[in-house]
């Protein structure tokens, strides 16, 4: 091999490793995610995201480390067999030492910025839609931090209904953000290196569906909605199963009272991956109205004398379904 071959592979690698540098690893693995969409082998990207960014880490330290030894066989294969040679070749192979140190360089320069970067942060009103193979659905996401830099928000998706249904999970590493409202439906992606949009994957019933969001101003959530106090017959936790179309729904309802007059509480859907629906309540004698807010739906139940059952009907749109609610404690 000739000097000039090996500087030759030498520029070869280096190159060909800065396509993958950890500089801009967040474009390479929306890049990746974009190419595999809808694949059984994007889906299994998207479950190992952070395995995947160590990967690529480790190819492009390898293939610029081979890069480097090009270089440096390419001047040993240059070695003068003379003091007089050696001057002047010295002189010949300046360019080639100082291009491979340049090339070093700018990779330590590239990657000072990367690390320098402010953390993410998605916070606001974010819109888009999850792309299935035969329409768009469009919906809404709100993130807001608190002040100890925890995220929580909301999804609202207007076609069904649904508006600000509460996260049960956010989670932000580096330009990566998981975020669901169900632990079986998680959304995972990739914020542009403008912090102005979101690409990523949308995983349902073992379908993997792509979704893009772009960011539309300050996060849109509205303040909890309190209700009266309650009587002590019914605060507490209540638990019921749901039959709709067939299948059953197991919810546990808890309602609370506040030093402050008021009340909340939320029912939790046990079988649709822990969907949370907070709720509002009016209690006049025995009859109860329960609203669930994300949902639009209304439960009127009765509670019996002893203060152990709330039978009832819950009515969304023109869909009605009896449930009893059982006092578990």
């Amino acid at each position: 091999m000739t000097p000039s071959q090996a500087e030759s592979r030498g520029l070869f690698w280096v190159l060909g490793a800065f396509v993958i540098c950890p500089c801009h690893l967040p474009l390479t693995l929306w890049a990746i995610a974009a190419l595999l969409s809808g694949t059984a082998a994007g889906a299994l990207f998207h479950a190992h995201v952070y395995m995947a960014g160590a990967a690529i880490s480790g190819i492009w330290l390898a293939a610029t480390w081979r890069g480097v030894r090009y270089f440096r066989a390419a001047s040993r294969l240059c070695e003068p067999a003379t003091l007089h040679k050696s001057r002047t070749l010295k002189e010949a192979l300046m360019p080639r030492n100082g291009r491979a140190l340049i090339i070093a360089v700018s990779f330590v320069a590239a990657s000072a910025p990367a690390r320098a970067q402010q953390p993410v942060d998605p916070a606001g009103h974010w819109q888009g839609a999850v792309q299935t193979p035969s329409m768009q659905v469009p919906f809404d996401l709100d993130l807001v931090k608190d002040a100890a830099g925890r995220f929580s928000g909301t999804l609202s998706v207007p076609a069904q209904k649904i508006k600000g249904l509460p996260l049960t999970k956010v989670a932000v590493d580096g330009a990566t953000l998981n975020f669901q409202a169900r632990s079986d439906q998680p959304f995972t992606g990739v914020l542009s290196e403008d912090r102005q949009s979101i690409t990523g994957e949308f995983l349902i019933s073992g379908n993997s569906l792509p979704f893009t969001l772009a960011r539309n101003g300050a996060a849109q959530i509205e303040a909890p909605r309190k209700s009266a106090a309650l009587s002590k017959q019914l605060e507490g936790t209540w638990t019921a199963t749901l039959i709709v179309e067939g299948t059953p729904h197991q919810l546990v309802m808890t309602l609370v009272n506040h030093p402050d007059g008021s009340a909340s509480g939320r029912i939790i859907n046990e079988g649709e991956g822990g969907l949370e629906l907070p709720i509002a309540i009016a209690e006049q004698g025995s009859i109860v109205t329960i609203e669930t807010l994300p949902l639009a739906s209304t439960l009127t139940a009765t509670l019996n004398a002893d203060g152990t059952e709330l039978d009832g009907t819950i009515a969304q749109g023109l869909a009605t379904a009896r449930v009893t609610f059982r006092r578990s404690r």
